[in-house]
């Protein structure tokens, strides 16, 4: 009994050595022999670590790989370190016509290579290995390749409006990341659809691993005069060297569609577009001259959230001073925590674009718009900053009483402000409601009565 029971876990462990090497082997694929075309090329899959050498100066190493999903692509390549920075590999990535995707070159004095993240399309795509500067027969190289499907890339040539590549929003828990990379002297255009009125965030991430600087405008087309539409920036967002990621503050957007353009330095970056059913009413970009002025109401119940976007931002409201509706005054309140020394200024104008009033917003001190002191009609709250001050910041437009208004007016101050057209239409529906027969008879009667009573 106890030599069966050896005998079976012999047999257990054997079984075992042998699934570790199967499972070894599926892991770390050697290249095939006489696979220097695309037709006799080696079939790997995502989860192989690829081996191969180049045998003479003129070998050629060909790998292919059929891809399910499309998304951001990540070659690592790796070798034994030699003393020589110059290149000993070249790398090329195919599709299916044989049309280069990305390449690049691997020195021999860096272990462990990564390329650049590229896109990569559902279908037949190849790895393409040859020597570099230096060809070592000797020289063993491996490599693997992964694939964030969750990612996507930018589309070339997609370098104007009309060419930029479709971006997916993000929302809750379904981020879209978008890859790109800038050449010298790109740039790089993304389109995005906006289903309804809401609020966007601009994202952008550094993986140039150069100490990338790179600015994202978002840019949509504005009806000018003569009906001729341009492409209106109406928000930026920076990335310095030094930064991971970078977020722009809210910006308020109606329906429709957003272009995203992307410049700065040679190399790679990431990008998205975060998208979300505004929760309070928000500016809608763009409203920075008077043509394109922001609606906003005499009303308790309605408040306006908006931002400066920069220095270069400037945010024009429209409204309208009614009879009956002056006892009302606008308060113009920052939101962000702020310095003490920064301002910005709330300027008055009416319906001629010439200035009523001038004042400033800053740190925990609001500006007033008092409607008691205006006459009926249409104006504009104008806001600004200046250079001095670059952050972006948020701040909020809301009504309130303003009780003390008709003790501050004069009595031919408010004479002026009675609606007598409503005095006037009250007094014709009383009018028409008097039963005047009746009324002449009792008049008559009274005229007797008191004829009567007289001592003629």
């Amino acid at each position: 009994m106890k030599k069966f029971k050896s005998a079976i876990a012999l047999l257990l462990a054997l079984i075992m050595v042998v699934s570790c090497g199967y499972a070894v082997f599926a892991t770390d694929l050697p290249e095939s022999d006489s696979n220097n075309t695309a037709a006799t090329a080696t079939d790997f899959d995502l989860d192989d670590t690829v081996k191969g050498r180049i045998e003479e100066v003129s070998d050629v190493d060909y790998f292919t790989i059929d891809v399910e999903k499309a998304g951001i692509a990540l070659i690592t390549f790796s070798h034994d370190v030699v003393a020589s920075s110059a290149s000993y590999f070249s790398v090329k990535v195919l599709n299916e016509d044989l049309t280069v995707e990305t390449d690049f070159t691997v020195a021999g004095t860096d272990e462990t290579t990564l390329s650049t993240k590229f896109g990569i399309e559902k279908g037949v795509h190849y790895i393409v290995v040859s020597g570099g500067q230096v060809v070592s027969t000797t020289l063993d190289y491996k490599f693997s390749l992964s694939i964030d499907t969750e990612a996507r890339a930018e589309k070339e040539s997609n370098n104007t409006p009309a060419t930029a590549t479709q971006m997916d929003l993000s929302t809750s828990g379904n981020p879209k990341r978008y890859i790109g990379n800038l050449s010298q002297n790109d740039v790089d255009y993304f389109v995005v659809e906006v289903p309804k009125e809401g609020m966007i965030y601009l994202y952008l991430y550094n993986t140039n691993g150069k100490a990338g600087e790179y600015t994202a405008e978002v840019s949509k087309f504005i009806e000018g005069s003569g009906g001729v539409s341009s492409l209106k920036t109406i928000a930026s967002l920076d990335i310095l060297s030094q930064d991971r990621d970078s977020r722009s503050e809210p910006i308020g957007v109606g329906a429709g569609k957003y272009y995203i353009k992307i410049t700065g330095t040679v190399g790679g970056y990431e990008t998205r577009v975060f998208y979300a059913e505004a929760t309070v009413t928000m500016e809608k970009e763009y409203n920075n001259e008077t043509k394109y002025s922001e609606k906003i109401y005499v009303d308790k119940e309605k408040s306006i959230t908006a931002s400066l976007i920069d220095y270069k931002d400037v945010d024009y409201f429209k409204f309208t001073v009614e009879k009956g509706k002056k006892e009302y005054k606008f308060v113009v309140s920052l939101i962000d925590t702020v310095s003490t020394s920064a301002r910005w200024t709330v300027t008055l104008r009416n319906s001629d674009d010439a200035v009523v009033s001038t004042t400033e917003v800053y740190s925990g001190v609001p500006a007033e718009i008092k409607l008691n002191d205006l006459d009926v009609g249409n104006y504009y709250i104008v806001v600004s900053t200046t250079e001095s001050y670059h952050s972006a910041v948020r701040y909020k437009i809301t009504t309130e009483d303003s009780p003390n208004s008709k003790s501050s007016q004069s009595f031919w101050e408010m004479l002026k402000n009675l609606d007598f057209s409503s005095l006037i239409n009250s007094f014709k529906e009383w009018s028409l409601k008097l039963d005047y027969l009746s009324i002449i008879k009792s008049i008559v009667l009274s005229i007797k009565t008191i004829f009567g009573k007289l001592d003629l």
